[in-house]
């Protein structure tokens, strides 16, 4: 696992072993989709189309305090209340919990690969998917089943919508292991937070594919525990606005997409975290920051804009990262990840940038 992913996981689990642990699902991001571990990350959604460019840049330098967007609706997190068990059986090297929620009766089997196997009637569109601390989504015409696996001692799986309404998880035993697998039904669409034992609450919506205000395209929490996402504020204040935000209040203005090769940069600061967004070509699918001594100063996946998007947007992708410290000057690397394997295999698909960070000001050059 990449280095970045390492310390977000760390991150993660240490605030979660405040009593109960939380999984690593905040710690990355998490994306609008099927699963993405951590942030950055925010449950992987759509990957890029490969471009040839040359190379153009563009130098970012913005404030965001005077352009201030109105930030989503944060609710009143209830305190922990211990979870039930779903109804599960063993069956060979699998735990099988079965029920009947949003109107139709549900499977979801956790094998000993790790695997989680969701199925509605029978059937299930994803094939299933690892989810080793980490959560998907299971999308029906009735509403959206958030399910993933935990730490063993996580107390609570619950999801607040942004009115006050809290939705109460249930679990049963992985196979296997010690940890615990989790179920959350959300009825028709909505946009909150998840809250796992006592850790960093994150941004969620359901279903996640569209640009409605609310809507979350990713979602993550840099290692101090502030937690961020990308999406339109809710209210919108223009048709379409893509912008960044923290559960402290912090907001973007909305982010311009740029064209061609250039980069773009958004960012907030809150508390003692610097977090970014940045408006890349197509191509690009993962960026990192790392300083001169070559310690990792952060990075986060890029994913497509929610659509429909207006044509702007085209060949445009949008990389939300974590900055540390909270000032600081760093290289930063952009990578194709179509080639497959490890990230230290990816070519780099734009040429490096410096970053430079602090004071309430963000640069980007060449």
């Amino acid at each position: 696992m990449r280095e970045l992913e390492e310390r977000l996981r760390t991150s993660l689990e240490r605030d979660a072993s405040k009593v109960p642990l939380i999984t690593a699902a905040p710690g990355g991001l998490s994306r609008r989709v099927r699963r993405r571990q951590g942030l950055v990350g925010v449950a992987a959604a759509g990957t890029a189309a490969v471009v040839v460019f040359a190379a153009v840049f563009a130098f970012g330098h913005m404030s965001p305090k005077s352009r201030s967007l109105p930030a989503n609706h944060v609710p009143s997190f209830p305190p922990v209340v211990p979870a039930g068990q779903l109804t599960w059986t063993a069956s060979g090297l699998s735990n099988v919990a079965t029920g009947h929620d949003l109107g139709v009766t549900w499977t979801m089997t956790s094998k000993a690969s790790g695997i989680i196997d969701m199925k509605i009637a029978g059937t299930s569109p994803h094939g299933g998917f690892s989810a080793t601390r980490g959560f998907g989504y299971f999308y029906t015409p009735q509403g959206t089943y958030y399910y993933g696996t935990t730490g063993p001692m996580t107390q609570r799986v619950d999801v607040v919508a942004a009115d006050g309404t809290v939705y109460r998880g249930k679990w049963m035993p992985a196979s296997g292991k010690g940890d615990r697998v989790w179920l959350v039904a959300l009825p028709g669409s909505g946009h909150g937070f998840a809250l796992q034992g006592q850790g960093t609450p994150m941004a969620i919506a359901w279903p996640t594919n569209g640009a409605a205000p609310g809507s979350v395209v990713m979602a993550g929490s840099d290692p101090s525990g502030t937690s961020f996402w990308l999406g339109v504020p809710d209210p919108s204040p223009a048709p379409y606005c893509l912008a960044l935000q923290t559960l402290q209040g912090a907001t973007t203005p909305c982010l311009t997409p740029g064209s061609g090769t250039t980069v773009l940069s958004e960012f907030v600061t809150s508390g003692d975290s610097t977090i970014t967004a940045l408006t890349v070509p197509s191509n690009v699918t993962y960026v990192e920051a790392q300083t001169a001594g070559g310690s990792l100063a952060g990075g986060g996946s890029c994913d497509a804009p929610p659509t429909p998007a207006p044509a702007e947007w085209s060949g445009r992708m949008v990389c939300p990262l974590w900055l540390s410290p909270r000032s600081g000057t760093a290289t930063l690397r952009f990578y194709d990840g179509s080639g497959g394997g490890s990230q230290k295999d990816w070519p780099q698909s734009h040429p490096p940038m410096q970053l430079t960070w602090g004071s309430g000001a963000l640069s980007l050059r060449p």
